[in-house]
């Protein structure tokens, strides 16, 4: 009798502790961070604070905006531009993760990936200043001598610049790391279930609560006001789009888009308006998304096949119709009708 209610104690026992350890608490956090929105949405252990990690998740945001802001002259990145020097620079370890990670993508695409693109940016007027201008091609070509991310030197935990005027634009990836990073802090406090989105770059759990899946939506270039091209499942993965329709201006007729080809020193000119990219980091998926706009669509194809890691959706002009290119691995798209 005695052994009977052990039993019975043990099994009661065992499910309060399943019962304590698997019930959550569903949290919305949302706001504005690097220039852009953020929502952020995660089911919480009852035995962990949501406080304490919407407080740690601020904090890594508040973090990643003192960084990498190009708007801040008080940002890390923005110091490390205005230094005219050539000896060493001592980093933080956000920084020299995105350096690494744009050092990798500069040699996989020979040059065609390159943060230090910046004061081409500048010039076409998408920068700080936004005096939107079409530049001479002698200022252009003078331009490009201080870009290429070969004259930025990684000596351990510093960098070292070639020449003291190369500056650097984190912007196609520094959204998908403040994601990343507040992915960290979500699976180090046990939050097995979430949904992070800044700026549209999302990073998403296998599951939604206990069941359902993550289905997050892809814009359609076509449209000012945003609006949905197509919808996808997101399970254990990250996304994030880059396209020729968030900035850019007009002149003459002529489109002239944001997106500038650092090797010619001039905004991209193809019928690609958008790539989505889907990743195991969003910063990756971030990086990768623009450098597949600065190439071809057959080039980009090409590229994305041979890289297990990496999935993709090219979103092709075609007059007012959208024609869409995947990946074989990309997830299924549904489409919303019109």
């Amino acid at each position: 009798m005695k052994q009977k209610i052990i039993v019975s104690s043990i099994i009661v026992l065992s499910l309060l502790v399943f019962y304590f350890f698997n019930k959550t608490n569903k949290v919305i956090l949302e706001g504005m961070t690097m220039g852009t929105t953020f929502k952020i949405i995660y089911y919480c252990p009852i035995y962990k604070s949501d406080n304490n990690i919407n407080h740690k998740i601020i904090n890594s945001l508040n973090n990643d905006s003192k960084t990498f802001s190009t708007y801040s002259n008080i940002s890390e990145i923005s110091r490390f531009n205005l230094k005219r020097t050539l000896g060493q620079i001592k980093v933080s370890s956000s920084f020299l993760e995105l350096l690494n990670l744009s050092k990798r993508l500069y040699r996989e695409s020979d040059g065609l990936y390159d943060p230090t693109v910046k004061p081409l940016v500048d010039l076409w007027g998408f920068g700080k200043n936004k005096k939107l201008v079409v530049p001479s091609n002698n200022i252009i070509n003078e331009v490009r001598t201080i870009v290429g991310l070969n004259n930025i030197i990684i000596e351990e935990k510093k960098v070292r610049k070639v020449f003291k005027h190369i500056e650097l634009d984190f912007s196609s990836s520094a959204k998908g790391l403040a994601v990343d990073n507040v992915q960290r802090i979500l699976t180090k406090n046990k939050v097995k279930s979430y949904l992070i989105e800044i700026g549209g770059e999302i990073s998403a759990s296998q599951f939604k609560g206990k069941k359902d899946f993550w289905i997050v939506g892809i814009v359609d270039p076509r449209y000012k006001q945003k609006k949905e091209y197509a919808k996808i499942n997101l399970i254990n993965q990250s996304i994030a789009t880059s396209g020729d329709y968030q900035q850019y201006f007009k002149y003459k007729n002529k489109f002239y888009s944001h997106i500038i080809n650092p090797k010619t020193g001039f905004p991209i000119e193809h019928k690609l308006t958008s790539v989505t990219v889907v990743a195991n980091s969003c910063a990756e998926a971030d990086a990768y998304a623009t450098l597949l706009m600065l190439m071809s669509v057959k080039d980009g194809l090409n590229f994305t096949e041979k890289n297990e890691n990496l999935e993709a959706l090219f979103l092709i002009k075609s007059g007012n119709e959208i024609i869409p290119l995947k990946t074989k691995g990309f997830p299924f798209l549904a489409l919303n009708k019109e």
